[in-house]
């Protein structure tokens, strides 16, 4: 309810218009992610920072300042921290943090005063406001946006109009045929169905991050991110994109396509009628 913190990463899917059956890459930034929000919670906790943004922005800036091997080294550390906890002795955890660079250490001096049995705690309370999902964008300064992880987008701009990307061309090169291609969402393509049947207007166009700074709502859009509340429906916001906030206003645009999904929904029925159709199996009277 109170809006998702996205971490951004280049991914372009192999076959960007296919539902893939491997989630490798999306499992790989989550886990990254998990590291930044296990620094952020930690140097939050034993360096009394002035807030828990402040250490999630101070973890970005910081892993982005690594070497690619150093970044896989910090995120193998941090998330030993927070999965094995139970089997990490600080004696064990002294000897890994020895293994770690001197740019490392030197950031993380603090962690010699961590308990390790309080990291569930301690990500648990802090966890609304760290990181929670990955998006996928293209490269460059100020990427276009591709997609979620698990799911699409759909922003209202500063013109109050619904906004949604194309399936192709979110790129300013072509690189081969999946580059700026994303999966089609059955979510997005029913909005895009309800915006034309009640005559809500839309755009359907590339987007870069800076410009989603911009925008009034930005949403996360899946299945399984809408809820039913008062007769229309929700989707869910997005609050953040790298530690940077995003505006969020509830539009007349958007709520007037709310509710028209909600009646769209109440209203849809199937043109499927079994006893006018030739079944492969019979129909018992009993």
């Amino acid at each position: 309810d109170s809006g998702l913190n996205l971490y951004s990463d280049i991914y372009q899917r192999p076959i960007a218009n296919s539902k893939p059956a491997n989630y490798i890459h999306g499992a790989l930034t989550q886990h990254t992610i998990d590291a930044l929000n296990t620094y952020a919670c930690l140097e939050f906790e034993l360096s009394k920072t002035a807030s828990i943004q402040a250490s999630l922005d101070s973890s970005f800036k910081f892993y982005h300042s690594l070497s690619i091997s150093e970044q896989k080294a910090v995120v193998s550390f941090l998330n030993t921290i927070l999965y094995d906890y139970e089997r990490l002795s600080e004696e064990k955890l002294s000897r890994l943090f020895l293994n770690l660079s001197l740019k490392i250490k030197s950031k993380m001096s603090w962690i010699s005063t961590f308990q390790v049995n309080e990291i569930t705690s301690i990500y648990t309370k802090h966890f609304p406001k760290l990181f929670h999902e990955a998006m996928f964008v293209g490269n460059g300064t100020n990427p276009y946006i591709l997609e979620g992880s698990t799911f699409s987008f759909m922003g209202i701009d500063k013109k109050n109009k619904c906004i949604f990307s194309p399936l192709t061309g979110n790129c300013s090169t072509q690189d081969n045929a999946n580059t700026g291609t994303i999966l089609n969402s059955t979510t997005i393509s029913l909005l895009k169905r309800v915006a034309r049947k009640y005559n809500i207007e839309y755009s359907e166009r590339p987007f870069k991050l800076n410009e989603v700074l911009s925008f009034k709502a930005f949403y996360c859009v899946s299945t399984t991110r809408i809820k039913i509340q008062d007769k229309m429906y929700h989707l869910q916001p997005c609050k953040s994109i790298n530690t940077a906030l995003l505006n969020y206003s509830q539009t007349d645009t958007y709520v007037k396509l709310m509710k028209a999904m909600y009646e769209y929904s109440m209203e849809y029925s199937y043109d499927f009628k079994h006893t006018e159709k030739d079944l492969a199996y019979t129909i018992s009277s009993h």
